[in-house]
């Protein structure tokens, strides 16, 4: 610390020694003036330095408030690269049961497709069948009226009577 002397010299011995309490610095060139360890002076540059201990003061929570507000920036930028972490693990996670279930819904394709072709096969036979019950059916048709025809001749014939 240094003081001022009152032609505005200013003086490295220490502040608060002994000998300044005694009002001389020890050995200072520049305080041997009279006058220079006067009380008044002494107040003044101790008001002065409170002041710009003051200053640094509040300099410092200046600073100290700005170092806050990058720790925050830099914990809210944390918080949010360790969300995107957590979700891209889930995203990770989620992309493995995508696959799983793609998988399994390729295979559940693959028998459905097997299912329509055994529902295909299945009706192309009925179709088949259904012309073969049709087919059945006009021949029993046809039998019934040619036997209708034949009993009818046959009664003609049995009265005597020619057709």
């Amino acid at each position: 610390m240094t003081s001022t002397t009152s032609r505005g010299v200013s003086c490295d011995e220490p502040r608060w020694t002994a000998a300044t309490v005694r009002g001389v610095c020890r050995a200072c060139p520049r305080c041997a003036e009279p006058g220079n360890h006067d009380p008044k002076n002494i107040i003044a540059a101790a008001n002065a330095e409170k002041s710009a201990a003051q200053n640094a003061l509040s300099s410092l929570q200046a600073q100290c408030k700005s170092a806050q507000s990058q720790l925050d920036e830099i914990n809210n930028e944390l918080a949010r690269a360790s969300t995107l972490a957590g979700i891209t693990r889930e995203i990770a996670a989620a992309g493995k049961k995508l696959k799983a279930l793609q998988v399994e819904t390729a295979e559940a394709e693959t028998a459905l497709a097997a299912l329509n072709k055994q529902r295909a096969e299945a009706d192309s036979r009925l179709v088949a069948l259904n012309l073969e019950a049709n087919r059945m059916i006009a021949i029993r048709t046809e039998g019934e009226a040619v036997m209708a025809h034949l009993r009818a001749q046959l009664a003609q014939v049995s009265l005597g009577q020619r057709p």
